[in-house]
């Protein structure tokens, strides 16, 4: 998916810099400032492939 780049690009000059200094290094930090938890990943992308109707045995890896 050659647009991904530039996704991450955009996401990284303009919204990381919203997020509250403390997240150091994280590319995914929470609204708290905190870094994402794989299980809050995991939970969500389950969330979207249940109601989207997609095989139970996708994952996001």
């Amino acid at each position: 998916m050659p647009w991904a780049v530039e996704a991450v690009e955009d996401c990284v000059s303009n919204v990381r810099p919203c997020y509250r200094s403390c997240a150091g290094a994280a590319l995914w930090p929470t609204e708290r400032g905190g870094r994402l938890q794989n299980r809050e990943i995991e939970d969500r992308f389950a969330e979207y492939r249940d109601a989207l109707g997609l095989d139970g045995d996708l994952v996001p890896h």
